[in-house]
């Protein structure tokens, strides 16, 4: 095999990285999950930042292990919680969560002494892999610095030309390639295994696309944490969507089962990572690794990370099969959702068996010009048939994931989602506004849009199922004393495409008429359980000051014969209600003031 003349390139400066002419030990770091300079206090106090375990460094790990190499870990994620849940909310600022992160990797780089420092960014915002990146350099300007993950692959150029104290960024899935990067320093590999790289060189930028393809037992392998805590990451912050569904004092991990997805919807980027297609996990190694959590950690619920869990019907029966034979005693949800076209009466019974106790739906939208035009997978039909058997399951909280804001989309289009919410009647819906990936087919549509009318403003990540709800809050604070009008939009005239400075109000009218406006009408006892104990969530822990979650709770409450406490929540509600402008404003146009 012939190096061409980016292998050479990026070899050469490899080589010339590693000062030291060899690796051996390596320190894999995630950062954090959320951006820092906003975080809020109090959300953190209520476990509503993620605490994800860092699923791709320990499988990094688990590989450079057998390989031979020396690792140790820093999560500076799960650091920054525990240091918040550990300290008096009045002790707690900017400064000193970023002093004492610092101080953990300083101390970790000053004893481990590692040959390199590997960034995983999943999730993680640029700004934050920077101060990480530029942190290690201020430790020790040699210390080459590489960096991987979801959130990279789509801007790599001007990510590297930002951020000067990233080495040089791995792309893609880097099971395979970067224990091949190491081999290649230590001279047990030569240069044409050097793939998925990218790097800049005399200001060029320079990548290897080529991938090297983590497939069969490349991806058997479990996660190895060496000493996180894994028991301990639940506690501190949120794994999932169903922390008011699982038992109480759940221990969380997650798992996956599948790589990649059967669908190429145009908004979502996991093509663009993951490769096409789908890649299975053996189904033993997947209940072993399950089975290994429970022993090891005390892990009694795993969320799934798949982005197409239910991929081949008859080998994802198995699998809850195998976990349900073992009788392992544990749930799970799919809170990364699942395709509606893949589930059957069998294959959701036996999910059921094996501990399932909540599933998301990527349905994006109830019309069928706007599906056909984001090549969802599934159809109208497919999603009424999801939703008919899902029904049968009460013990399976059913959620919607649904998109306003398509490039084009008019208030008709998003009335036909609303209303097709309703028909389905699953549980509850995440409504979410349309902000894409970039390097995703619909934001080349949008981008090419923008440019025409030359306007530069394309949004440059999407909020998908986001937890922080930071901007919302953010929005509802400023308008307390004194908001905008507000008016139902959908009274209005149905064909316009809403601009972007409306899109906030659309959200929270689609929002109220597919989650809120239902219950008024909802006297199924299972449901009524089902909706108390989720908003309830929303209501003391999710939000603060939500007079629209408890006014709601206390319908449900009166609804169950719960009398006192109906009345206890629509006296917070109005509490709540009489000291802000923004809500008052939005009761009054749609009447909820009434219902008191």
């Amino acid at each position: 095999m012939k190096t061409n003349i980016n292998n050479e390139a990026i070899s050469k400066k490899l080589t010339a990285t590693f000062k030291k002419g060899s690796c051996n030990r390596v320190l894999l770091l995630n950062p954090p999950q959320f951006p820092s300079e906003v975080i809020d206090i109090s959300m953190a106090k209520n476990l509503r930042y993620f605490a994800n375990p860092p699923y791709g460094i320990g499988l990094l790990t688990s590989k450079l292990l057998s390989k031979g190499y020396e690792v140790n870990l820093l999560d500076i994620n799960y650091e920054i919680l525990f240091y918040i849940h550990t300290n008096e909310e009045n002790l707690i600022n900017i400064d000193s969560l970023t002093d004492s992160w610092k101080e953990k990797l300083k101390q970790k780089i000053e004893s481990f002494k590692p040959d390199i420092i590997g960034i995983s960014c999943m999730f993680t915002t640029i700004k934050d892999m920077k101060e990480v990146s530029s942190f290690v350099k201020s430790c020790d300007e040699n210390l080459p610095v590489f960096a991987g993950g979801a959130s990279l692959i789509h801007n790599t150029e001007s990510i590297l030309r930002d951020c000067e104290s990233i080495d040089f960024i791995s792309l893609f899935e880097g099971d395979i390639v970067f224990s091949d990067y190491l081999d290649f320093v230590n001279g047990k590999l030569d240069a044409t295994y050097i793939k998925q790289i990218a790097t800049i060189i005399d200001n060029k930028y320079i990548a290897i696309e080529e991938r090297s393809i983590p497939k069969g037992k490349d991806i058997d392998s479990p996660p190895n944490y060496l000493n996180l805590p894994i028991e301990k990451y639940s506690s501190f912050g949120e794994i999932g969507a169903y922390r008011f569904w699982r038992a109480p004092n759940a221990k969380v991990a997650t798992a996956i089962s599948n790589r990649g997805c059967s669908g190429h919807c145009s908004f979502c980027g996991v093509r663009s990572f993951n490769g096409p297609g789908v890649r299975s996990r053996d189904i033993n190694a997947v209940a072993d690794e399950i089975e290994s959590m429970k022993q090891n950690y005390g892990i009694s619920h795993i969320m799934w990370l798949d982005d197409d869990l239910f991929f081949n019907e008859k080998r994802a029966i198995r699998l809850f099969d195998e976990i349900a034979r073992r009788k392992l005693n544990i749930t799970w949800d799919a809170t990364n959702g699942v395709i509606a076209a893949e589930i059957s009466d069998e294959l959701i019974d036996i999910a059921v068996k094996s501990g399932c106790i909540g599933l998301n739906i990527g349905i994006e939208s109830g019309n069928p010009y706007i599906l056909r035009k984001i090549n969802k997978p599934s159809t109208i039909d497919d999603f009424k048939h999801a939703a008919k058997i899902l029904n049968k399951y009460q013990q399976i909280f059913t959620k919607g994931f649904l998109i306003i804001g398509f490039p084009d989309e008019t208030l008709s289009q998003i009335q036909d989602t609303i209303n097709f919410a309703k028909e389905l009647a699953l549980d509850w819906y995440t409504v979410q506004s349309l902000c894409p990936f970039p390097a995703t087919k619909i934001y080349s549509e949008i981008l090419e849009k923008q440019q025409s009318k030359k306007d530069s403003s394309v949004p440059t990540m999407l909020e998908y199922g986001s937890s922080h709800m930071g901007t919302k809050r953010l929005i509802e604070r400023k308008q307390k004393k004194q908001a905008k009008d507000f008016y139902d939009l959908f009274e209005e005239n149905l064909e316009i495409v809403p601009e972007k400075e409306i899109m906030n109000d659309v959200w929270f009218l689609t929002d109220y008429r597919i989650n809120y406006e239902i219950l008024l009408k909802e006297n199924s006892h299972p449901r009524l359980i089902k909706f108390k104990r989720f908003l309830s969530d929303i209501a003391d822990r999710i939000t603060s000051e939500n007079p629209l979650a408890n006014l709601f709770l206390g319908i449900v409450e009166k609804k169950l014969g719960n009398l006192e406490e109906s009345d206890k929540r629509k006296m917070l509600s109005k509490g709540f209600l009489d000291n802000s402008d923004f809500w008052s404003k939005r009761f009054i146009a749609l009447g909820l003031d009434k219902l008191y």
